[in-house]
């Protein structure tokens, strides 16, 4: 193997993670611009209580 493939190896697998990184990072503020998404998961919460019961006994 040479110093050229691992060179071109390291930067594909560096280019990868920087790719993977970015996308998690703009999921990130998706998520945390988003203020309505945790009140309308508590509105699906209220709206559907026998099902977090449901979900609370298959977790245990």
């Amino acid at each position: 193997v040479s110093l050229g493939q691992q060179g071109r190896k390291f930067a594909l697998n560096h280019f990868a993670y920087q790719k993977a990184l970015n996308r998690y990072e703009a999921l990130l503020t998706q998520i945390t611009q988003k203020p309505h998404h945790n009140s309308l998961i508590e509105q699906k919460r209220d709206a559907f209580p026998h099902l977090v019961q449901v979900g609370v006994k298959e977790r245990q």
